[in-house]
């Protein structure tokens, strides 16, 4: 008869053969319940990923070797840092945490029930998993929220003394260096290159937080999950070249719109 071990090994070797899986799920989750910055800015989005599979390889090494529960890899901190440099919010971060706890003991469950036909060890097997992941995420956040905080902060400083130094160089007279370059590495020059380089480079992510802002307003209230489709139709609008009218004209015949609103009259 197998051993406790012996089966959880089992377990995380299925779990390990659909690792790619197992992100795609867990990228699915993040995309209705985290921030839109996760996956509209490249660098915030690919660092997201890289941390993502590391994190699942470190918890499957370390729950088939029976070792200690480790420190978080090299790529959630690095993962923390780039989300402070974007602006992206910490508690968007944690949450991307809670998705892959459940999506893995989720995916655990199902492979259980597959490995493990015996009902008392599949129990206790359980309760080691359980166990398990609760004590990652109670070790990896911490170090992960003071690498956020950490380099949140020294941007907070880098842009006061930029601002400190453009007013001492503008009270004195001197010229005053307008040029820029964005996270991507595109370089732009004055308000006219950055008119340019969103235009070029972010028109699709500022028609969309346009329409969600405008929705927004419309509807007094946050814009949720299931306004995704009036969103896809104001911002279709919109890139057609048919204006901001259009897209108050979706707004308005919506039914979002039309029940809010029909709401205030009634007794």
């Amino acid at each position: 008869m197998r051993s406790d071990h012996q089966a959880l090994a089992a377990v995380v070797d299925a779990l390990a053969a659909q690792e790619d899986q197992l992100v795609e799920r867990m990228l699915a989750r993040m995309r209705d319940e985290v921030p839109e910055s996760f996956f509209s800015d490249p660098a915030v989005y690919q660092a997201g990923v890289d941390s993502i599979y590391q994190n699942l390889r470190t918890i499957l090494v370390a729950l088939r070797s029976g070792r200690e529960v480790p420190e978080p890899p090299s790529g959630a901190i690095a993962e923390a840092r780039v989300d402070a440099q974007s602006g992206s919010p910490l508690d968007g971060l944690i949450q991307s945490y809670r998705i892959g706890h459940s999506v893995i003991w989720e995916a655990a469950m199902d492979e259980m029930d597959a490995w493990i036909p015996d009902v008392a060890m599949r129990g206790r097997v359980l309760r080691l998993v359980s166990r398990f992941l609760f004590a990652y995420i109670d070790r990896v956040v911490p170090p992960i929220v003071d690498a956020y905080e950490q380099e949140r902060d020294a941007q907070f400083r880098d842009r006061e003394q930029r601002k400190r130094r453009l007013v001492r160089d503008l009270i004195a007279g001197l010229p005053i260096d307008t040029r820029a370059r964005a996270k991507d590495g595109s370089e732009f020059d004055g308000l006219d290159g950055l008119r340019d380089y969103l235009l070029a480079k972010k028109k699709d992510v500022i028609v969309r937080l346009f329409c969600r802002r405008l929705l927004g307003y419309a509807l007094g209230r946050s814009v949720a999950l299931s306004d995704t489709a009036l969103l896809d139709a104001m911002a279709a609008e919109l890139e057609g070249g048919r204006g901001v009218a259009a897209a108050v004209e979706a707004v308005v015949r919506s039914p979002q719109f039309r029940t809010v609103r029909g709401s205030e009259y009634e007794e």
